[in-house]
């Protein structure tokens, strides 16, 4: 199977590991560029730790609009993605729209063996040029399961294999 039509990049956001105890965030989430991509797949699997039931991983995704400044060290700004919901649209009246951060993506696993699954399907904003995700156990923290996600960046938000 050769890559699909779009598609901008694929990659490892998060390599196959225990997460962090305690129900800690990832310490150093890896960074990717997003410059040409419209659209982010995230794909996640996932395992229960040792205490079978109850596991859930919780995904960050944080997108940056520029690349740090190497030769003063700034700092980098990282920001939450929109959450929005749009009120009924009526014909000869105004609408409004409630926005706010998306804090995180929770999967709560319905099986002791590891779980594969398409976990969401992030729009990029213009101009945001790098993504990072980042993960913790919100199950069973005492026993952390372990996770990886793969990101593939595209251009469009159809997926189409050749």
């Amino acid at each position: 199977m050769s890559i699909e039509q779009g598609v901008v990049s694929r990659n490892v956001a998060r390599v196959w590991a225990v997460l962090l105890p305690a129900g800690a965030w990832d310490v150093a989430p890896v960074e990717f560029d997003t410059m040409g991509a419209r659209w982010a797949s995230v794909f996640l699997v996932y395992k229960e730790g040792a205490q079978a039931g109850g596991g859930a991983v919780d995904v960050r995704p944080e997108v940056c609009p520029h690349w740090p400044d190497r030769t003063t060290g700034a700092a980098q700004d990282w920001y939450m993605l929109p959450v929005e919901a749009l009120s009924a649209v009526v014909a000869g009246a105004d609408s409004d729209s409630d926005v706010q951060r998306l804090s995180h993506i929770t999967y709560e696993a319905v099986a002791a063996d590891e779980e594969s699954i398409l976990l969401t399907s992030l729009e990029i904003a213009r101009g945001v040029e790098r993504m990072r995700l980042s993960c913790r156990e919100s199950g069973v923290v005492g026993t952390p399961g372990r996770a990886e996600l793969i990101v593939m960046l595209s251009d469009t938000n159809r997926t189409e294999f050749s």
